[in-house]
């Protein structure tokens, strides 16, 4: 007989557990569609939403990479020796006013019309002089064809001074516009950790692509425009 009505107890809680579950879910609906979230609610759901997204981002990082998370602290740049990390990216670029070492002023919403390739990079990253001639190349030979402006970012905010910058650009005879990110702000409003980092913006300034590590001569040619024969 106890053990009868230990199981109608327990029968009986979860009957209740589960109707307060639904009645809640159908006045968080009524709520929601009436329009008006109390703050209690309303926190409530961004907690959740925000779980759900953590989740889904952790999940596919572990498909995508399958490997350790590479963690490090804001604004402190890593190297990258490997292959490059190709990644999509869907959003607007953000606009930004930098200066070159010869003193002239680059504005990135004054290149609406034209494919931007930019590239953040520093004097002591070896990734970055290795990619720094096939990035040279394709700007002498291939980037005016193709309606391509190519920008050189440096980050200025970690180099020595300006003078270690110009010897590099002589060295390596660089052509193509190099930026001076000299307060370190453009390159943490992209989300730069990793140096070189790339990134790919349309006709429209929308961000195509990130590319974290180095950059071929065929990568270039695949992703900004093949030679016209």
């Amino acid at each position: 007989m106890a053990k009868k009505i230990i199981s109608i107890s327990i029968l009986l809680v979860i009957c209740i557990a589960l109707f307060y579950s639904i009645y809640s879910h159908i006045k968080e609906r009524e709520i929601i569609n009436s329009g008006y979230l109390n703050e209690d609610l309303f926190l409530q759901l961004a907690k959740q939403s925000s779980e759900q997204k953590q989740e889904a981002v952790a999940v596919e990082d572990v498909e995508l990479h399958g490997v350790e998370e590479k963690r490090v602290d804001e604004h402190n740049h890593t190297h990258e020796e490997n292959e490059p990390d190709v990644m999509v990216v869907a959003g607007q670029a953000i606009n930004f006013s930098l200066t070159t070492l010869d003193g002239e002023k680059v504005k990135l919403s004054d290149l609406l019309g034209k494919k931007v390739f930019i590239n953040f990079w520093a004097t002591w990253c070896p990734p970055c002089e290795e990619e720094m001639p096939h990035i040279e190349k394709y700007y002498e030979i291939y980037a005016e064809k193709h309606n391509v402006v190519i920008l050189g970012v440096n980050t200025t905010d970690l180099e020595g001074d300006k003078d270690s910058i110009r010897k590099f650009i002589q060295e390596h005879e660089i052509s193509f516009p190099i930026l001076l990110d000299e307060t370190g702000d453009v390159s943490k409003q992209y989300g730069i950790l990793t140096l070189p980092t790339s990134m790919i913006i349309d006709e429209n300034g929308m961000i195509e692509e990130q590319i974290i590590g180095p950059v071929t001569e065929e990568m270039l040619l695949e992703k900004l425009g093949q030679e016209i024969k």
